[in-house]
């Protein structure tokens, strides 16, 4: 029987936390699901039949909408997510985006993107208010849980908690080892110009850090 949903936003940590699941539950008894595999609305009911009896967990980067007909049918799965500053998931995902092309893993439309600068991929329309389009329609107050990836290693070890999943070292997966985020310094001025374009996520993030402080209450 279902018991856990994680909508995993783009690099908010979900890869490890998908190896924190399938770990404890098994990865039989774990779906993840990538953005290939649910391309189209109405491949929704596949999400559906995905959910065999014996899955536990169904992860991936699917949008609350697109799961919201399994947890209007089943009201004891815990939704959990991550979330991390927009600032920070923007700067990360452009370094992945870098990583990709480095190693030949996009389009050739998109290979000829290597030199592009952080601005320039911070102001395209796919790259902006991404929590937001990943969290659309969800009434916060229906998350089991909220972690930060700020806060990776103490929110990991209090979802686990709640989950009652033992767990001693946490995992790092999916780090980017040819670019590292944490090295590179943006003006202000470009952090303010990404949190401009980033307004819904700024508003929705700073909501979801009270909801999150409200759960552990």
């Amino acid at each position: 029987m279902l018991d856990v949903i994680f909508i995993h936003i783009p690099k908010t940590a979900g890869t490890s936390i998908l190896s924190i699941f399938n770990a404890h539950y098994g990865q039989d008894k774990v779906v993840h699901l990538k953005r290939k595999d649910i391309e189209h609305a109405e491949k929704i009911d596949t999400i559906s039949k995905s959910i065999s009896p014996k899955v536990k967990v169904l992860h991936g980067h699917f949008t609350y909408g697109e799961v919201s007909p399994i947890l209007h049918e089943s009201r004891d799965v815990k939704l959990i997510t991550f979330i991390r500053h927009p600032v920070s998931r923007v700067v990360s995902n452009f370094f992945f985006f870098k990583k990709r092309i480095a190693l030949g893993k996009v389009s050739a439309v998109d290979q000829g993107r290597a030199d592009e600068s952080l601005m320039t991929y911070a102001e395209l329309p796919e790259s902006r208010n991404r929590i937001s389009h990943f969290l659309d329609g969800l009434d916060l107050k229906d998350l089991f849980y909220i972690g930060e990836v700020e806060h990776f290693e103490s929110d990991v070890r209090i979802m686990c908690a709640k989950l009652n999943i033992d767990i001693h070292d946490l995992p790092y997966d999916n780090k980017n080892k040819l670019f590292e985020t944490s090295s590179y310094s943006i003006s202000d001025e470009e952090r303010r110009a990404i949190m401009a374009l980033n307004d819904k996520d700024m508003v929705l993030y700073q909501q979801l850090i009270d909801t999150k402080a409200r759960l552990l209450t």
